[in-house]
């Protein structure tokens, strides 16, 4: 139980730092744009979103890969 606690943590800690870092560089490129969209995201579209941002693509790109 203790093991399975650990990598549970471990998991959420890296999504919780895939989420950081996509919010970051998300405000600095989209300041007047709500931020909302990026919450509650799997560590999947967090990386393909971080991604997206860091060749400039456009907000349509990422709305895609959330699903909106």
């Amino acid at each position: 139980i203790r093991q399975e606690g650990k990598e549970e943590g471990l998991k959420e800690g890296e999504l919780l730092k895939a989420k950081e870092k996509t919010l970051k560089l998300f405000n600095k490129l989209f300041p007047d744009e709500n931020n909302q969209l990026l919450e509650n995201l799997t560590l999947l579209q967090y990386d393909q979103i971080f991604d997206t941002l860091l060749e400039n693509k456009d907000l349509k790109t990422i709305k895609k890969i959330i699903g909106k």
